[in-house]
């Protein structure tokens, strides 16, 4: 009855496998027939073709989307992410696995580490920057994951500046690594740090290394 019932699972699973792969597919072939209809010299001012990809992402997985950004060389990069959603990290896996190639548009999957030596984020009509946060962590037994508070200056106890600060947070260790290595995070001020040990937030790329 079990063997039946673990049989019966499998064969879901790779059903549902299938039917993600065909939308996939179906994606990219609708990418590369309107491609020429995209204003890809001025993606910044074209919502209409960024509300198309996003509606069709969902249709795939409801937790990727995309950003974009112009390259020093004028091309378009389009990266694939999964919003820090673990679960759907095999899907940016497989957008990435089939995309075309272009020579006026690149793609990437996930949220990689930035290498600059200042980032910031936007937040209302200020931004965030690395200098403005900083971190304590602790080990969780028996994994690799860490525990991390963020301590913020300039504070404010609401959803919008915690995600300005997780964005930031982000896009110093890198999707992926954010993901898989830290466990609980926890949104503090400044004035907070007193009794603890506070790191500046880019450190943190090298407590999570040492982890791998």
């Amino acid at each position: 009855m079990k063997k039946g019932f673990f049989l019966l699972l499998v064969i879901l699973l790779s059903c549902q496998e299938n039917k993600k792969a065909q939308k996939v597919e179906e994606f990219w072939n609708w990418f590369i027939i309107n491609k020429p209809e995209f204003k890809t010299n001025n993606w910044d001012e074209t919502n209409e073709t960024l509300d198309s990809i996003h509606h069709r992402l969902i249709r795939i997985d409801k937790n990727v989307r995309i950003v974009f950004w112009k390259t020093s060389k004028g091309v378009t990069h389009l990266n694939f992410t999964a919003q820090g959603h673990e679960d759907s990290f095999e899907t940016v896996e497989l957008i990435m696995s089939r995309a075309p190639k272009f020579n006026d548009i690149e793609f990437s999957g996930f949220i990689s580490r930035s290498t600059a030596n200042k980032i910031s984020v936007n937040y209302k009509d200020t931004t965030i920057s690395n200098e403005d946060v900083f971190f304590s962590y602790e080990d969780v037994p028996n994994s690799k994951r860490i525990d991390v508070v963020l301590y913020s200056k300039n504070f404010e106890n609401n959803i919008e500046f915690k995600h300005s600060v997780f964005s930031l947070m982000t896009d110093i260790v890198g999707e992926k690594d954010g993901v898989i290595f830290i466990n609980k995070l926890n949104y503090h001020s400044i004035n907070d740090t007193v009794n603890h040990k506070v790191f500046k937030l880019k450190l943190i790329t090298e407590i999570i290394d040492k982890k791998k």
